[in-house]
């Protein structure tokens, strides 16, 4: 795999992980507003004995206060990573954007065993040349001289 298209995958997967953690950040808090919401009624109705409370337990205020400090916490740890990500996106952009600019769109550093990298420029002699495309031409008028009397 070429260098540019090493540096396209990884930009693509920090784009996916960026995305994977804001949906993540958002179920938590869909999650932690059930929680607060529907666990401390379902706790005081099937585990604690109505009769003999006189007060509401402490444990059960405590509740939507921590699904809100998980949900927070979540979101801030997202926010800071995402931030991070995003600088690395923007790193990684540049560098492909000069590794394009100086190299084009093929750049292996010549460790690959492609076609391209294992090309040789190809330099005519000035000598020989000229002789070449006149005996080339000399054999492309007698093949269409051939083709003309046959038809």
């Amino acid at each position: 795999m070429h260098s540019a298209d090493q540096l396209r995958f990884k930009i693509a997967q920090l784009r996916q992980d960026k995305m994977i953690f804001i949906t993540e950040a958002i179920s938590v808090f869909v999650c932690a507003l059930f929680v607060s919401a529907f666990l401390p009624n379902l706790l005081l109705r099937y585990f604690f004995d109505q009769s003999k409370l006189t007060e509401v337990p402490p444990a059960l205020e405590y509740i939507p206060v921590a699904a809100f400090i998980v949900a927070v916490g979540f979101f801030a740890f997202t926010l800071v990573t995402n931030i991070g990500r995003w600088s690395k996106i923007k790193k990684m952009e540049k560098e492909l954007d000069e590794l394009l600019m100086t190299h084009g769109d093929h750049c292996c550093d010549g460790m690959c065993e492609c076609d391209e990298c294992n090309e040789e420029p190809i330099i005519p002699k000035s000598t020989s040349s000229t002789k070449s495309v006149g005996l080339l031409a000399e054999k492309m008028k007698a093949t269409k001289t051939k083709k003309v009397k046959k038809a």
